[in-house]
């Protein structure tokens, strides 16, 4: 099983400060709904792909942040990195409680902006939010885009 660890104050810090950014970025009401911020950055994200437009890196990462943290404030899931047992390189995500599954929100985002496949962040929330999650065992770590 992969080892899950807490993420640096440092980095905790910088996503509160680029999901604020995002929420500029889409113009985002204060009493917006976790859902309604989903639908919104689902929305911004099939524009710009089918217009095939990119974005800076600093609005990625803000969209991304935005997006995992709707996952945290809907879902109390957790940010954290994760070690692969065999050594290979970590990752950032956003886990479930017990870490049975995990999204990971800037690969997520920026692999949307690459790719012409349907975005999907709205269709997954709706999906954790109804329990219709990929059976998972605890500590699993199992991707879920």
């Amino acid at each position: 099983m992969p080892a899950v660890v807490e993420i640096e104050a440092d980095l905790a810090e910088e996503i509160a400060e680029r999901s604020l950014a995002g929420r500029a970025l889409l113009l985002i009401a204060p009493t917006a709904t976790p859902l309604q911020i989903v639908a919104d950055i689902t929305g911004y994200v099939s524009k710009l792909q089918a217009d095939a437009c990119q974005l800076e890196d600093d609005d990625v990462f803000a969209l991304a942040a935005l997006l995992g943290d709707q996952y945290v404030a809907a879902f109390r899931w957790q940010w954290a990195k994760v070690c692969a047992p065999s050594g290979s390189e970590a990752f950032y995500g956003v886990l479930s409680p017990g870490h049975a599954i995990a999204i990971t929100p800037f690969w997520w985002v920026s692999h949307s902006l690459q790719g012409s496949e349907p975005v999907g962040f709205l269709r997954n929330f709706q999906r954790v939010a109804a329990g219709d999650i990929p059976p998972a065992q605890p500590g699993q770590v199992l991707g879920f885009h």
